[in-house]
């Protein structure tokens, strides 16, 4: 799969008087991946100053799972995404409640594919380290490839005027 094969977009909403905010990072492609490597990483970044962690979900468990929110008050939550699988199609996203109001919530969205170099498919959880973020305080991550790996990554981010 190249970059230009994987739909993806982050984006947010907010229903009538819910008090959070739904960060949707949405991705996908309409083939299995053969030369899958470890399964893909996506991860959705938001401003810690500016919004607090209320929830993660996945569309659908079958080609996504939250993988690691340890680092949720720091402005990130990390998703496994199964490329392996054909139609690939789902979405992940955090819901986040302001702790201001009139100030504009950053959010973005990484997308991480990993695919082997020599040798035959392999799958697994890909190895990460989370580092500096681009947003507010908020922290990214890198993947850490195995040794027949390579990976490309896919960005996309957004903004909002919170309001209560």
């Amino acid at each position: 799969m190249e970059a230009a094969d994987l739909e993806f977009s982050i984006t947010q909403s907010k229903r009538g008087k819910d008090s959070f905010y739904r960060l949707i990072s949405t991705f996908g492609a309409k083939y299995a991946v053969f030369d899958h490597g470890s399964y893909d990483l996506v991860s959705i970044e938001w401003d810690p100053d500016v919004a607090s962690y209320y929830d993660a979900v996945v569309g659908n468990e079958k080609r996504a799972s939250l993988r690691d929110g340890s680092k949720r008050k720091q402005g990130i939550y990390m998703f496994n995404v199964y490329d392996y699988r054909e139609d690939f199609d789902t979405y992940a996203a955090v819901y986040v409640e302001p702790k201001v109001k009139d100030k504009w919530l950053e959010y973005g969205s990484k997308y991480t594919h990993t695919y082997v170099t020599s040798g035959s498919g392999s799958s697994g959880q890909a190895s990460f380290s989370f580092g500096k973020g681009n947003i507010g305080t908020s922290l990214s991550y890198a993947i850490n490839p195995s040794s027949n790996e390579s990976s490309w990554e896919k960005w996309d981010d957004g903004a909002v005027k919170v309001k209560y």
